[in-house]
This record gives C-alpha cells, structure tokens and sequence, in this order.
C-alpha cells in the first residue's frame, strides 16, 4: 500500500481550519448572549387552577375559563428572553401583575408586553427582555383593550 503525505501547505490549511471552528464554537457557546433564545417557564396549563391579573391603579381580572387559561400559560410557556437580563435594584412600582394559582400554591410575576420582572427576597429584581408585544393580549384585557384572550 502506498501512504500519501499530507504537504505542509495542508496542514497549515487544515490547523487554521479548525482553529477557526473551534473559535466560532467557544464564541457562540459563551459570548452571544444577546442572541440566545432562552425560556423561562414550563408550567402544565391543566395544573393552573385560575389566573389572577392586575393593573397598577386599575383593573383586577381572574381567569377561570379552561381555554383562557390555556392561553394565559401558552403565552408564558412561550416566552423567550432574547436581550438577555437586567438585574435591578430594590424599587418600587409595577404595571401588570399575574398570580398563577395552583391548589394552594401561587406563582407571581409582575409584566409588561415585552418583559417579566421576577422579584427576589431581598426587594431586587430581575427582568427578563423578550419579544415587543409577547404579552400584549394580556395588557389589552387589562387595559380594556378586548374582552377575551381567546376571541
């Protein structure tokens, strides 16, 4: 059998080659974070007993309805943060608010149309930045706007 020899020049060729992926790799693994696709929740929407909303200084809607609820965790479950997060300071003030109630457990996240704030123990928060208008059918039935989140 005949061996042939790789040249030098191939070599040369095939190092920077993988060099050059194994960059692209690394970078993408851990340096772009803005553009990853990342979702927060995961909840059974048959598990959600009802859904409580509110609005800062306004309206207080509780979802009972099996198909709005269903729509109401659809649109959590689909929420991914894509400008990564912003870690903010105690504060006060919210818009909208969500109470997910599971038997005798609730989950609360306060919201926006294109944000969830989770707050921590120690009053600080963390909002996660996703798509414009994700949770605007939310804001509209807060706001008035529509009478369902299925019609």
């Amino acid at each position: 059998m005949m061996r042939k020899k790789l040249s030098l020049k191939k070599i040369i060729l095939l190092s920077c080659l993988f060099v050059f992926l194994a960059v692209c790799v690394v970078y993408f693994a851990f340096f772009d974070h803005e553009t990853l696709d990342l979702s927060l929740f995961h909840f059974d929407p048959e598990a959600v007993e009802s859904i409580s909303l509110q609005r800062a200084g306004g309206s207080d809607i509780t979802i009972k309805d099996r198909e709005e609820i269903n729509e109401a965790v659809r649109l959590l479950n689909n929420f991914k943060y894509i400008n990564g997060l912003e870690v903010v300071p105690p504060a006060s003030g919210w818009s909208y608010y969500m109470v997910l109630k599971f038997g005798r457990k609730e989950v609360r996240y306060f919201f926006g149309s294109d944000h969830v704030r989770i707050y921590e123990r120690d009053g600080s928060s963390t909002v996660y930045f996703g798509p414009p208008d994700h949770f605007r059918p939310l804001v509209d039935l807060l706001n008035g706007q529509r009478n369902s989140l299925t019609g």
